[in-house]
């Protein structure tokens, strides 16, 4: 790490981020936070990898980003409803008849 410029304070700041975002993510109630987080730090560690010319050590990351991706999809698929949004309006359509054109959750 110190090669690619992580020394002294910023090791131990990026350490213990690293770690706070790990907590974030396996704590149900901030697993989005954590997610968020954990993906940036694991990017910018596929990054640092890349820039230096590593490209083998950058898919060590690579792969656990895609895992942490893939099991958050698996247990709540609703974490990505962005990608999926056509389906998401017209489950939420409420029955013909009620005189309300969409149902939302967050009203």
């Amino acid at each position: 790490m110190a090669a690619s410029g992580f020394s002294d304070g910023k090791l131990t700041l990026v350490a213990s981020l690293e770690l706070s975002s790990a907590v974030l993510f396996l704590y149900p109630r901030t697993r989005s936070r954590g997610l968020l987080l954990l993906s940036s730090f694991l990017g910018g560690a596929i990054c640092t990898h890349v820039q230096m010319g590593e490209y083998a050590k950058g898919i060590g990351p690579a792969v656990l980003l895609t895992v942490a991706w893939i099991g958050i999809w698996l247990r709540h698929p609703q974490s990505l409803w962005s990608l999926n949004r056509g389906a998401v309006e017209t489950s939420q359509l409420a029955p013909e008849g009620t005189g309300k054109t969409w149902a939302s959750k967050s009203a």
